[in-house]
């Protein structure tokens, strides 16, 4: 595939791009290029190791988007005076917490009077979510199960037997138990 260049292609991919994008910008069909790289050895494991790096890369990035939510400051929305600050004013990481804005326009009557306002309503994603998905990803909310006492493997083949069965396999052992007693 004289279109491509092998080396490109995997620094798309490393940093995050899809071979079936980079094929589309190249205007080559991606059919093509997966065999291209599937039917050499070297190319082949060179396009996996660059597969394995931008997972990494996308993990990185949901980390930061995550960060971004859960850690924004809504005080960032407004301007010294209280109002809502413009769009194109929001820092990247104010701008990636908001889940949608809702913006009225002002109307007038038939003589041309303002009859209402503008109203800007802002929805922030669940700032909660985010770090409760950041947490689960530092492992800092593990479940704690307190196992203690003794379990033996009769107890646990018992128990994974049907409820009849296992009533039957528990009055024969109390039974041997008793035979056992009397001949101590």
């Amino acid at each position: 595939m004289e279109e491509l260049n092998f080396d490109k292609v995997c620094e798309y991919v490393l940093n995050g791009g899809s071979l079936i994008t980079y094929c589309e910008g190249e205007s080559v069909r991606y059919s093509d290029a997966i065999n291209w790289i599937y039917g050499d050895e070297v190319k082949h494991k060179k396009y996996e190791e660059m597969l394995v790096g931008r997972g990494e890369w996308v993990a990185q990035r949901v980390l930061l988007e995550l960060q971004k939510v859960g850690f924004t400051d809504v005080r960032k929305l407004c301007n010294d005076d209280g109002s809502l600050k413009k769009v194109s004013e929001l820092d990247d990481t104010t701008a990636a917490a908001i889940g949608g804005i809702e913006i009225e326009e002002s109307k007038e009557d038939k003589d041309g009077n303002e009859v209402s306002g503008r109203v800007r309503k802002i929805k922030m994603v669940d700032k909660l979510k985010g770090l409760e998905m950041l947490g689960k990803n530092l492992k800092m909310f593990t479940d704690k199960i307190d196992v203690s006492g003794r379990v033996t493997l009769e107890d646990l083949v018992v128990g994974s037997m049907a409820p009849e069965k296992a009533e039957k396999a528990v009055d024969k052992k109390e039974s041997e138990v008793v035979e056992t007693d009397d001949d101590i």
